[in-house]
Protein backbone atom coordinates (compact mmCIF):
# COMPACT_ATOMS: atom_id res chain seq x y z
CA UNK A 1 0.00 0.00 0.00
CA UNK A 2 1.34 3.39 -1.02
CA UNK A 3 1.46 6.13 1.59
CA UNK A 4 0.35 9.64 0.62
CA UNK A 5 2.91 12.37 1.09
CA UNK A 6 2.03 14.82 3.85
CA UNK A 7 1.47 17.62 1.34
CA UNK A 8 -1.31 15.70 -0.41
CA UNK A 9 -2.97 15.01 2.92
CA UNK A 10 -2.74 18.70 3.82
CA UNK A 11 -4.26 19.69 0.47
CA UNK A 12 -7.13 17.23 0.96
CA UNK A 13 -7.81 18.58 4.44
CA UNK A 14 -7.65 22.19 3.20
CA UNK A 15 -10.05 21.40 0.38
CA UNK A 16 -12.46 19.84 2.87
CA UNK A 17 -12.29 22.95 5.06
CA UNK A 18 -13.02 25.20 2.10
CA UNK A 19 -15.92 23.08 0.90
CA UNK A 20 -17.55 22.85 4.31
CA UNK A 21 -17.09 26.52 5.18
CA UNK A 22 -18.53 27.57 1.83
CA UNK A 23 -21.72 25.59 2.37
CA UNK A 24 -24.30 27.86 4.01
CA UNK A 25 -26.65 24.98 4.77
CA UNK A 26 -24.08 23.31 7.02
CA UNK A 27 -23.42 26.49 8.94
CA UNK A 28 -27.03 26.70 10.12
CA UNK A 29 -27.84 23.00 10.41
CA UNK A 30 -29.55 22.14 13.68
CA UNK A 31 -30.18 25.76 14.61
CA UNK A 32 -33.63 27.19 15.14
CA UNK A 33 -34.74 30.57 13.85
CA UNK A 34 -34.37 32.21 17.25
CA UNK A 35 -30.79 30.93 17.55
CA UNK A 36 -29.87 32.52 14.23
CA UNK A 37 -31.43 35.89 15.01
CA UNK A 38 -30.08 36.22 18.57
CA UNK A 39 -27.75 39.24 18.62
CA UNK A 40 -24.39 38.94 20.34
CA UNK A 41 -23.45 42.03 22.30
CA UNK A 42 -21.27 40.81 25.16
CA UNK A 43 -17.78 42.25 25.26
CA UNK A 44 -16.21 38.84 25.82
CA UNK A 45 -17.88 37.52 22.66
CA UNK A 46 -16.51 40.44 20.65
CA UNK A 47 -13.01 39.95 22.07
CA UNK A 48 -13.08 36.21 21.41
CA UNK A 49 -14.29 36.55 17.82
CA UNK A 50 -11.74 39.26 17.08
CA UNK A 51 -8.95 36.98 18.37
CA UNK A 52 -10.26 34.13 16.22
CA UNK A 53 -10.52 36.29 13.10
CA UNK A 54 -7.04 37.73 13.69
CA UNK A 55 -5.49 34.25 13.64
CA UNK A 56 -7.56 33.12 10.67
CA UNK A 57 -6.59 36.23 8.68
CA UNK A 58 -2.93 35.41 9.37
CA UNK A 59 -3.32 31.85 8.09
CA UNK A 60 -5.89 32.27 5.29
CA UNK A 61 -5.58 34.77 2.47
CA UNK A 62 -8.93 34.13 0.72
CA UNK A 63 -11.34 36.94 1.64
CA UNK A 64 -14.40 34.90 0.67
CA UNK A 65 -13.35 32.17 3.07
CA UNK A 66 -12.79 34.73 5.82
CA UNK A 67 -16.28 36.16 5.20
CA UNK A 68 -17.81 32.68 5.39
CA UNK A 69 -15.93 32.12 8.64
CA UNK A 70 -17.40 35.34 10.07
CA UNK A 71 -20.89 34.12 9.16
CA UNK A 72 -20.23 30.72 10.69
CA UNK A 73 -18.97 32.26 13.95
CA UNK A 74 -22.36 33.92 14.36
CA UNK A 75 -24.02 30.51 14.52
CA UNK A 76 -21.72 29.05 17.19
CA UNK A 77 -22.52 28.95 20.89
CA UNK A 78 -20.58 30.98 23.44
CA UNK A 79 -18.86 27.85 24.73
CA UNK A 80 -17.71 26.92 21.22
CA UNK A 81 -16.44 30.45 20.63
CA UNK A 82 -14.48 30.37 23.91
CA UNK A 83 -12.92 27.02 23.00
CA UNK A 84 -11.87 28.21 19.55
CA UNK A 85 -10.54 31.49 20.98
CA UNK A 86 -8.46 29.52 23.49
CA UNK A 87 -6.90 27.52 20.67
CA UNK A 88 -6.25 30.74 18.75
CA UNK A 89 -4.40 32.15 21.77
CA UNK A 90 -2.10 29.13 21.70
CA UNK A 91 -1.56 29.62 17.96
CA UNK A 92 -0.62 33.27 18.51
CA UNK A 93 1.91 32.39 21.21
CA UNK A 94 3.60 29.55 19.28
CA UNK A 95 3.14 30.54 15.64
CA UNK A 96 5.71 28.38 13.88
CA UNK A 97 5.48 25.14 15.80
CA UNK A 98 3.85 21.82 15.07
CA UNK A 99 1.54 22.41 18.02
CA UNK A 100 0.31 25.66 16.46
CA UNK A 101 -0.37 23.89 13.16
CA UNK A 102 -2.28 21.17 14.98
CA UNK A 103 -4.24 23.79 16.93
CA UNK A 104 -5.15 25.54 13.67
CA UNK A 105 -6.36 22.25 12.24
CA UNK A 106 -8.56 21.85 15.31
CA UNK A 107 -9.86 25.40 14.92
CA UNK A 108 -10.75 24.72 11.28
CA UNK A 109 -12.46 21.45 12.20
CA UNK A 110 -14.42 23.02 15.07
CA UNK A 111 -15.63 25.87 12.90
CA UNK A 112 -16.44 23.56 10.02
CA UNK A 113 -18.24 20.85 12.00
CA UNK A 114 -19.96 22.86 14.75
Amino acid sequence: MKRFPDTKLLWCFSLGVVLFLCSPSLSVAGRTGSDLIKPRVSSSYKKDTSRILFVIKQKVEDTKLIDKTKEKLLTLSDAEIRLIASLCDRISKNQDTAGAELAFSLVAALIMLS
